[in-house]
């Protein structure tokens, strides 16, 4: 599923405007203005992950699953540490992806 051939390039261009859209609708609730690269990948990668109902979900539902991506323990203590090994990379992504996870 996240390694799904995307389609024509014009495709993956639509795909990836309506992920960036839909970030910034879940960022609304975000008081800082700078975020750690590591939470923006996270976000975007849970968000490709489910580019299938992306558009059917409100801006509530996004802050809401972008707050608890954020307060997941494991995304979390992945995400302060910032350790960029493989483990501690795919445990905060399958965290992120599992908070976006349409209910």
């Amino acid at each position: 599923e996240k390694t799904e051939n995307p389609g024509i390039p014009g495709e993956l261009t639509q795909t990836l405007t309506l992920v960036m859209k839909h970030a910034r609708v879940a960022l609304t609730s975000e008081l800082v203005t700078k975020l750690p690269l590591l939470v923006v990948e996270a976000l975007l990668v849970a968000l490709y992950s489910h580019r299938a109902t992306l558009a059917s979900r409100t801006g509530n539902d996004l802050s809401s699953a972008y707050a608890n991506m954020r307060a997941m323990p494991s995304f979390s203590e992945s995400a302060r540490y910032a350790v960029s090994s493989v483990s501690n990379v795919t445990q905060r992504l399958n965290a992120a992806v599992a908070a976006f996870a349409p209910t």
